[in-house]
Parts: C-alpha cells; structure tokens; sequence
C-alpha cells in the first residue's frame, strides 16, 4: 500500500487499541462460559453474550471505518473487500473460505 510513517503510527495506534478492547472483551467472555459451566443452555449462553458479541462487531466496523480514514483513497481501492466488510456473511458480499454456501468448505463424511 506504501504507507508513509505517519499512517504506519496511526494504524499501530490503532491495531493496538483494538486488540487491548478485544482482549478485555474475551475475557469476559471466558468469564461468562465458565460461569455457565458445560452443560449451559445455548439459548441462555447467547442472551447473555450478544450485547458483547454485538459490541465487537460495531467495534470491528469502527476500525474499519478508521483505517480507511487514515489510507487515501487510492490505498483504500487497494484494500481487499474481504478487509472492507470484515462482518459480511457467506453469501452477502463476499465468500467464505470454502466458498459460497457452507463457509468452511463442504462437508465431509
């Protein structure tokens, strides 16, 4: 992309801060499946973890929001859409790494 050094420090700032916000975040979700212990009732368990679940997805969409702010709009084109929209799901905008249909690939006997 030929970042010059002051994107390079921006987006470390960055990467940085996402991962700090991401680490509490799986702590506390680790928190939560240990609480719940191994027989926990899924439905419950995804109750308790969406406002988490949903706060990292907005949180990946400001990130992505942010990088493209610091990239010109040349670097930006440059980007991989599968880097531009980070919570698009097989089938809406982008495939997964098995492609279309099931994302991890196809079922195997």
């Amino acid at each position: 992309l030929h970042l010059d050094s002051a994107q390079i420090a921006r987006l470390q700032l960055v990467r940085d801060s996402l991962g700090d916000r991401n680490h509490a975040r799986a702590d506390s979700i680790r928190g939560v499946l240990t609480r719940e212990g191994t027989n926990a009732d899924p439905a419950r368990l995804f109750g308790v973890l969406r406002p988490q679940l949903e706060a990292a997805r907005a949180d990946i969409l400001r990130v992505v929001e942010t990088v493209h702010g610091i990239l010109t709009d040349e670097q930006w084109a440059r980007v991989p859409d599968a880097v531009k929209t980070p919570t698009a799901r097989p089938g809406q905008g982008r495939p997964g790494p098995g492609g279309a249909g099931r994302p991890e690939g196809p079922r195997r006997p």
